[in-house]
């Protein structure tokens, strides 16, 4: 059977708990902090790619905001161009209606001109065909008052 003497219990007891703190000091030690500094580079690299993604998130929505911006200039520019076309357009066709306008009152000028042109020369006509007609018959009716007195 198994005798158990108390100084063989007290060594290994001794031993046992020896055996416990240097283990501890020496390996249990320097094994937790390897694991807490792999869990304090861990939450640092999840930290800085938190901090990334919350960058990444602001540039986005800055990069967003920009583009809304650009696309609302961008909208503006265009209405502005198509209200200064629409402006010039309308310059162009009032500019085409007054030239018109003009040309035609001249074109009713000149044409009022030349009928007053005409019907002068149509009165120099009718005077010197009245002139010619009356001497005609001047001269006829003299000779036709001598021949038939006669």
């Amino acid at each position: 059977m198994l005798s158990l003497q108390p100084w063989t219990l007290f060594w290994t007891v001794f031993n046992v708990l020896v055996l416990f703190l240097a283990m501890k000091k020496f390996l249990v030690k320097p094994v937790m902090q390897v694991i807490e500094q792999r869990e304090k580079q861990i939450q640092d690299e999840m930290d800085e790619a938190a901090a990334t993604r919350a960058e990444a998130i602001t540039l986005k929505k800055n990069y967003e905001e920009h583009l809304r911006v650009a696309k609302q200039e961008a909208n503006q520019m265009i209405e502005q161009a198509k209200h200064q076309a629409k402006e010039e357009q309308k310059r162009i066709y009032d500019e085409t209606q007054a030239e018109s306008a003009k040309m035609i009152s001249r074109a009713k000028k000149e044409i009022e001109d030349e009928k007053e042109q005409a019907q002068k020369e149509l009165k120099k006509e009718i005077a010197v065909l009245a002139v010619a007609a009356a001497r005609k018959i001047l001269e006829t009716g003299d000779r036709n008052d001598t021949g038939s007195n006669q």
